[in-house]
């Protein structure tokens, strides 16, 4: 179904079905929905359901909490995506999986990260090639030879195509960093996370090229921002994403 045409049928107010106890519009449940699949709902790619969200921001906000989700919504950047919320002294159920990311989609998500960042006025566009060859240098950090870096670059490079945080462009082998990536991750993890693999590279006769957390210092940044709060594309792979299916 398109999120730029409405018909009449969506056109309906609640119930939609015999026994239906809901309030919220339908296009407001599409936007519900996409959430709680992921990894994320933009205004670009899905602006009837980004005015939808709007439109309903505190009921929808609602829902989600009572799944022990949390709502994370930038207007200017014109993304949303759902987190595990975490209480202290409460034991509380995980609405989405951890699973942990190899080092190579770590460095590759960072990356990523950092080159949308410093396109923070234009689309952030690049190719496969370019940060295969760009991370090349941390090669040294892993336990692999070229090829087997380059098998795992580009395999977590595809899991982001699935997961629509690279997104296809008219150009062959271009493709958009998602400005979700601009969310996730706050200033002090990067830097944690690149002294990890500088320290790595130091012990194995290497050196950190350009740093990871130099482009970070972006007020919409989350503060204490964890790699679980995104979305796992990758399946099996030292940081962690929350696994979502897509919409």
């Amino acid at each position: 179904m398109s999120d730029t045409t409405t018909t009449s049928e969506e056109l309906r107010e609640a119930p939609f079905w015999e026994g239906d106890e809901g309030t919220l519009s339908f296009d407001a449940r599409r936007a519900l929905l996409r959430l709680v699949r992921g990894p994320s709902l933009d205004a670009e790619r899905h602006p009837a359901l980004w005015k939808a969200l709007l439109g309903s921001l505190p009921a929808i906000s609602a829902r989600l909490n009572e799944l022990f989700l949390e709502l994370v919504v930038d207007q200017d950047a014109g993304i949303a995506f759902v987190r595990n919320v975490e209480v202290e002294g409460l034991d509380v159920p995980k609405a989405v999986r951890t699973q942990p990311l190899t080092l190579g989609a770590t460095l590759l998500v960072l990356f990523l990260r950092r080159e949308l960042l410093g396109n923070a006025l234009h689309r952030a566009i690049i190719a496969k090639s370019d940060a295969v060859e760009a991370l090349e240098p941390y090669r040294l950090a892993t336990d692999l030879d070229e090829a087997g870096f380059r098998r795992q670059i580009e395999g977590a490079w595809n899991k982001l195509v699935e997961a629509n945080i690279l997104l296809r462009t008219d150009a062959e082998d271009r493709y958009e960093i998602s400005p979700v990536l601009r969310l996730v991750f706050g200033v002090e993890e990067c830097r944690a996370v690149e002294e990890a693999f500088a320290r790595l590279l130091e012990e194995r006769g290497g050196k950190a090229p350009a740093s990871f957390a130099g482009a970070t210092d972006d007020p919409r940044s989350q503060e204490d921002g964890e790699l679980e709060d995104l979305g796992d594309p990758f399946g099996e792979s030292a940081g962690a994403y929350d696994e979502h299916g897509e919409a």
